[in-house]
């Protein structure tokens, strides 16, 4: 929590988010992985019961913290439906050459060759 980018707390100061709130979302909230960052999630589950019915914390539900590989807060966000969008996010980035299918020593499978008679111009 040490680092906050100054997107970060500009969101914050625009959706009322304190320390606080980061600390109580970073250490309850649902941790996870996506394209090469980290996402925190409150979600109604992860306040705890007995805070719950206490409107302080209740209006938590469905703050997003978004950490950069470095563990510092990129953004701050609220949107309670923001887990279903989360979980369709790539688990990794992928750079550029891998997401188009084509890496290094891979075949083109959109080359005239290949798809004209399923082989290079190798034979192969």
């Amino acid at each position: 929590m040490d680092k906050i980018t100054l997107h970060a707390r500009l969101r914050c100061a625009q959706r009322n988010v304190n320390r606080d709130t980061i600390a109580f979302v970073e250490w309850h909230g649902r941790k996870i992985h996506r394209t090469g960052a980290t996402f925190y999630f409150l979600g109604r589950r992860n306040i705890p019961e007995h805070l719950r019915d206490d409107d302080r914390y209740a209006k938590l539900e469905g703050t997003v913290l978004l950490a950069g590989p470095d563990g510092g807060f990129i953004t701050v966000y609220r949107n309670r439906q923001a887990l279903k969008a989360i979980r369709k996010k790539l688990k990794y980035h992928l750079p550029a050459k891998r997401r188009s299918g084509l890496t290094e020593g891979s075949k083109n499978l959109y080359s005239p060759d290949v798809f004209l008679f399923g082989m290079d111009s190798h034979g192969v």
